[in-house]
């Protein structure tokens, strides 16, 4: 439990870490230096303990795994890190959590799986709570300062749910840790050419050691070792005790960015967050 503890808290210090990157390495820069960092020292890891004949990848899987590094890696985090230039590190880590809801909407329109009541209850909830935390509480919240960070979360949230979906029925066949591997390697390739454009290679001549810092906390810390663990956390325990604990991280990110970049706490973004991560625990949870 204390592993999966130090999981949550490095997870949650994520967004602090990223905010503090994005001060002087445009996003995708910062997207390809994380997954450029993460994707050796997860295949090594990977190679380890799935064996070399787990590792190999046949050519008819090589179109999922592009979309899974497309949506997952470098969609995903472009939007993600664009987000955090616009948006507070509290509100990110709470709108987030609208993935599930996502994930489930994607489910039911393209997989044919059925929702229940609860699980509607669950998504209507979580987007009252999604409201709330956008708005702040103000009717004119398209004037609100974190609106477009808080929408490109909400997209970059789509993108890791179609990241979900596509990666179900491949995961019955296919380890955790090999899929994720391959998805970074792609995504991190995916990502050159665009990290180029931004002048990747003069921006890494400017970066201070707290940049660098930040860079190899998301990449060792936040893809690799915190994904390790986790995955080995769900091996040991049910899925569904284990997820429990992700509903922490938004409280221990509100903490930190509160201490360490001074944003405001409100009663709105209290309220919202609360109801959105009710509400995923609603669409998620069996009972």
């Amino acid at each position: 439990r204390l592993k999966l503890l130090a999981v949550m808290l490095i997870w949650a210090a994520s967004w602090i870490f990223i905010k503090v990157a994005l001060r002087e390495i445009p996003p995708y820069s910062l997207a390809f230096l994380r997954f450029s960092l993460a994707f050796p020292i997860l295949f090594i890891i990977a190679l380890f303990k799935e064996g070399k004949e787990n590792m190999k990848v046949r050519l008819n899987e090589l179109p999922t795994y592009s979309i899974l590094a497309l949506s997952g890696v470098t969609l995903l985090y472009v939007t993600e890190f664009t987000a955090l230039k616009y948006t507070t590190a509290i509100n990110a880590s709470i709108l987030i959590n609208a993935s599930v809801i996502f994930i489930a909407l994607l489910a039911f329109f393209f997989l044919g799986e059925k929702l229940r009541r609860k699980e509607w209850a669950g998504i209507i909830i979580s987007f009252v709570g999604a409201a709330l935390v956008v708005s702040n509480g103000s009717l004119k919240f398209f004037h609100e300062s974190t609106f477009i960070g808080d929408i490109l979360i909400m997209v970059s949230a789509i993108f890791w749910a179609i990241y979900s979906i596509v990666g179900k029925k491949f995961l019955e066949t296919r380890e955790p840790l090999v899929v994720t591997t391959y998805a970074f390697m792609l995504g991190t390739i995916f990502l050159l050419p665009f990290s180029l454009y931004e002048g990747v290679t003069s921006v890494i001549a400017r970066i201070s050691m707290v940049g660098w810092f930040s860079v190899i906390y998301l990449a060792v810390f936040c893809s690799v070792f915190a994904y390790v663990v986790w995955y080995q956390a769900i091996k040991e325990e049910k899925a569904s005790k284990v997820a429990v604990f992700l509903y922490s991280i938004p409280l221990f990110t509100a903490l930190f960015a509160n201490i360490f970049l001074g944003e405001r706490i409100t009663i709105y973004i209290l309220l919202g967050g609360a109801l959105v991560i009710y509400g995923v625990h609603l669409t998620e949870s069996k009972n």
